[in-house]
């Protein structure tokens, strides 16, 4: 499964860049439908919406880091997920320098959700607990 940002990313393609992904609509769509197996590249944009750096990126899904890990020789232990619920706010408005009052209550009453979850809930990032096999 992929994270929310890469249907931000095909919204914003619909949105002119409105959301400060500035993904084309072609590369949105492949981000999509590539493999669950494979991993995708993103430039990822950081800073301010009128001058942003962007930071090439490789998302994984679950699926293909377990895999990997599994060929490098390691046992996963534990798995934890981070920007779960928050994630349902692009991560570009989270990302700005002043973000405006109401988004910062917003992810606040998100987080609070998300850290009183009793289960499992994929989210934008994935930690792996893992360990060589022996």
């Amino acid at each position: 499964m992929r994270n929310a940002d890469i249907f931000w990313m095909l919204m914003d393609s619909f949105l002119n860049g409105k959301l400060g992904y500035h993904e084309s609509l072609k590369k949105a769509l492949r981000n999509i439908f590539t493999s669950p197996s494979e991993y995708i590249s993103v430039d990822y944009p950081f800073d301010d919406a009128q001058n942003p750096v962007y930071m090439r990126i490789r998302l994984f899904t679950e699926s293909g880091l377990k895999r990997e890990l599994s060929s490098l020789g390691f046992k996963i232990l534990r798995k934890y997920s981070i920007h779960s619920v928050t994630n349902l706010i692009p991560s570009t408005y989270l990302d700005a320098n002043n973000p405006p009052k109401w988004l910062r209550n917003l992810f606040t009453f998100y987080a609070s959700i998300e850290e009183r979850i009793p289960f499992y809930l994929p989210g934008c990032s994935l930690v792996l607990l893992a360990q060589k096999k022996r």
